[in-house]
C-alpha cells in the first residue's frame, strides 16, 4: 500500500454574478487518445476560451475557460452545448445592467510560473472549470467553497511584516499536499482562522490526512488612491494594488488510517480499500518528485517565458513586419494567464 497514492478529494463550487466576460470562439485542433495514450491522430474542432470573472459578494474570482467541441475520442463533447451557452452570459461590466447568476464547478490545480525577474519559481492555485450553469436556486448564497483532502506537512503561525519585523497575526497556516489521479502531489496553503487555531493544533500532526471544507476569499492589498489638497482623486485607481486568493479553513476532520488496506473479492483478489487516507511515506516520495519537477521548471522557465513573451527588440521587429504584412515572431498566446509576482505559496523544503 506504500506505493499507492490515493487521489485526494478535490472539488469546488462558486456561486455569484458574472462580473466580466472575455470569451472567444475560434477553430482549434484536438489530439485523440485511446486507453489514456495518444493515437497520433488529430481532428479539427472549435473551442471557446478566455476568462470569466464572477462576483461572489465582496470578492471577485477569475476563471480560465477552455472547452473544445470534440472530445479526446473525436466525438462531439458532452460539454460543448454548455460551453456555447456561456457566450450569451450577461456580464456586469459592459453588460445590460442585469448580470447573469451562475454556478461554476471544477477542481483546483497548481500553477507554476517564474517571478518577474526570472530568478524564482512561484506558485498559485488555479481553478480548472468543468461546468458553468445558470441553474441556481433563488435563495443560494454567493460564495466559493472547496471540498479538499490531503496530507498535512506543516502547521505554523501566520506572520506579517510590521516595521521590518515579523509579527504573528493569530491565524495559522497549514501546508497540505493534494494528490491528483496521476500519482502526483502539489501544495496548498490553508489559512486557519484565529478562533479555531487551538482546536486544529490539538488534533493535527505532520503526516496526517485531513478532510477539509475551505472557503475562498480574495485579498486586495497595496497602495491607496492619490489624494490632493485641492479637488479629489481620479475616477480610476492608479495606485499599485495587488490581489491574491486565500483559502480559509471552515471545518475539517482528521482521516484515520483504515484497519485494513485491502479486502478480497470472491476470487480471492485483493482490492484496495477506498479511503482518503494518504500514506505519509508514499507522500514523502511524491514530494521528492514534485521538487524535481519544480527544479526542472526553474531551469526551463526562462525559455518558456521567452517563447511566450517576445523581447522589446522582437516586438519592434514584429511591429515593423506588420507594416509590410509579414510577422517575424509568433504572436502571444491569448490563453496564457498573466500571473502577478505575488504567489500565494512559499517555497517548501521537504517537510518531514
Amino acid at each position: 500500500m506504500e506505493s499507492i497514492l490515493n487521489k485526494s478529494k478535490n472539488f469546488y463550487r462558486c456561486i455569484g454574478t458574472v462580473y466580466e466576460k472575455g470569451l472567444k470562439r475560434e477553430p482549434c485542433t484536438v489530439e485523440l487518445y485511446q486507453d489514456g495514450k495518444k493515437t497520433g491522430e488529430k481532428v479539427e474542432a472549435e473551442c471557446i476560451k478566455g476568462k470569466l470573472a464572477v462576483r461572489t459578494g465582496n470578492d471577485i474570482v477569475s476563471f480560465m475557460i477552455y472547452f473544445a467541441s470534440k472530445g479526446f475520442d473525436g466525438e462531439e463533447s458532452k460539454r460543448w452545448k454548455m460551453a456555447e451557452s456561456m457566450i450569451d452570459l450577461e456580464p456586469e461590466v459592459n453588460g445590460n445592467g442585469n448580470p447573469s447568476v451562475v454556478v461554476v464547478e471544477g477542481t483546483i490545480e497548481n500553477n507554476m510560473f517564474m517571478s518577474r525577474d526570472g530568478k524564482d519559481v512561484k506558485e498559485a492555485p488555479q481553478f480548472r472549470v468543468s461546468k458553468v450553469s445558470t441553474s441556481v436556486k433563488a435563495d443560494a448564497e454567493p460564495g466559493m467553497t472547496i471540498q479538499l483532502s490531503g496530507c498535512m506537512t506543516k502547521n505554523v503561525p501566520e506572520t506579517k511584516m510590521v516595521d521590518g519585523e515579523a509579527e504573528e497575526t493569530g491565524r495559522g497556516v497549514m501546508t497540505v499536499y493534494v494528490a491528483n489521479n496521476k500519482g502526483e502531489v502539489f501544495p496548498v496553503n490553508v489559512i486557519v482562522p484565529d478562533d479555531i487555531v487551538d482546536d486544529v493544533n490539538d488534533v493535527v500532526e505532520k503526516g496526517c490526512t485531513i478532510d477539509a471544507t475551505i472557503d475562498v476569499s480574495s485579498i486586495t492589498f497595496g497602495g491607496a488612491a492619490k489624494k490632493h489638497s485641492i479637488g479629489r482623486a481620479g475616477k480610476v485607481d492608479t495606485s499599485n494594488v495587488s490581489t491574491r486568493i486565500e483559502f480559509i479553513l471552515a471545518g475539517m476532520d482528521v482521516v484515520e488510517e483504515p484497519e485494513e488496506l485491502y479486502t478480497e473479492d470472491e476470487d480471492g483478489k485483493q482490492i484496495p480499500v477506498k479511503t482518503l487516507w494518504m500514506n505519509p511515506e508514499t507522500v514523502k516520495k511524491a514530494i521528492k518528485m514534485y521538487q524535481v519537477k519544480k527544479d526542472e521548471f526553474a531551469k526551463n522557465g526562462d525559455n518558456k517565458k521567452s517563447k511566450s513573451k517576445p523581447s522589446m527588440a522582437d516586438r519592434k521587429a514584429e511591429a515593423k513586419a506588420k507594416r509590410v504584412g509579414k510577422p517575424k515572431v509568433e504572436p502571444e498566446d491569448d490563453f496564457e494567464e498573466d500571473n502577478a509576482d505575488d504567489g500565494f505559496f512559499e517555497d517548501d523544503d521537504l517537510p518531514f
